[in-house]
């Protein structure tokens, strides 16, 4: 608790150019609408930005593609599978939803924040 206290008070402590702009998105079932086709591309987007040799590069997709493909939930005793969508609750759905994030970040929020409007409140659906 001491150091939440402590690393809140240093963030206050941070002077900003009057020209940064603060933004915050919320993201509505953010699991269940990133598409798994997107994630295979922006994963391969990512190990080509991060010089992978192309061995290592398609075994790392080989396997993406096997988890991905491996989308199956559990509700009230039935099994169901997620057909184009990131399962909540599967270990690996928080790592391709921060890749789809992260490239996301880089692409479309770039653009957003590079706007001379001003959001109030903005939510993606």
């Amino acid at each position: 608790m001491k150091n939440t206290i402590k690393l809140v008070s240093s963030l206050r402590d941070i002077e900003f150019h009057k020209n940064v702009r603060l933004t915050s998105f919320n993201i509505k079932n953010m699991y269940t609408i990133i598409p798994t086709d997107k994630i295979k591309d922006m994963t391969g987007s990512v190990l080509d930005h991060s010089h992978i040799d192309d061995t290592t590069k398609q075994e790392i997709l080989e396997y993406c593609n096997i988890i991905l493909e491996q989308n199956f939930y559990q509700y009230r005793d039935r099994q169901y599978k997620q057909a184009n969508c990131l399962t909540m609750g599967a270990p690996a759905s928080s790592i391709f939803s921060e890749i789809y994030l992260q490239c996301m970040e880089h692409t479309i929020f770039v653009d957003i924040l590079n706007q001379k409007k001003r959001y109030k409140d903005t939510s993606i659906t």
